[in-house]
């Protein structure tokens, strides 16, 4: 059912596979040795890595963007091959309107994880906000290609198709996505 993919305005600052509460500061976290259950960030044990990105997550959670983006920025120094923390910071430049950086983070994650549909779903975000409506289409057709039950991607698709009067195109996709 395409209605039970959740991805909402919280995905990017707080994935599902990290606990629902609050993150602990560094210094608490740093004494524990294990992982997430669900899925590690890092390939190796629990890493400054997925404790940097913990505490942007905690900032973003605070209001804290700025803070946020720099804890981003350096935890991809030591690990650039990380895909969601480069989501994260595309997503953090585009509430920031710093729409060229997003869309390098959107790009640079793609290269790492090219079959990652929110990626393209991200990157269709943006497009659009910038008025882009071609290259935005786009994006969310990729998307739901990766991803055929990722229904706010199908939504945006048809607003797409709405402002390009492709009416018919529109139709077929707002049945496809209450389907």
């Amino acid at each position: 059912d395409r209605r039970s993919v959740q991805i909402d305005g919280r995905f990017a600052f707080q994935p599902r596979f990290f606990p629902e509460q609050p993150a602990p500061s560094v210094s608490t976290k740093a004494k524990e040795t294990t992982q997430p259950a669900d899925f590690p960030l890092f390939q190796d044990d629990f890493s400054e890595g997925e404790l940097l990105y913990q505490d942007a997550v905690e900032q973003l959670g605070k209001g804290e963007m700025t803070q946020a983006r720099l804890t981003l920025e350096r935890l991809l120094l030591l690990y650039p091959q990380q895909v969601i923390a480069r989501v994260t910071l595309g997503n953090v430049y585009l509430q920031q309107h710093k729409f060229k950086q997003a869309l390098e983070s959107y790009q640079k994650a793609q290269e790492h994880n090219p079959l990652l549909p929110v990626i393209y779903y991200f990157q269709g975000l943006l497009h659009r906000k910038c008025g882009q409506l071609e290259q935005a289409l786009q994006a969310f057709r990729r998307a739901l290609f990766l991803a055929p039950s990722f229904w706010p991607a199908s939504l945006l698709l048809a607003g797409i198709y709405h402002r390009l009067q492709k009416i018919e195109e529109r139709q077929q996709t707002v049945v496809y996505t209450m389907d």
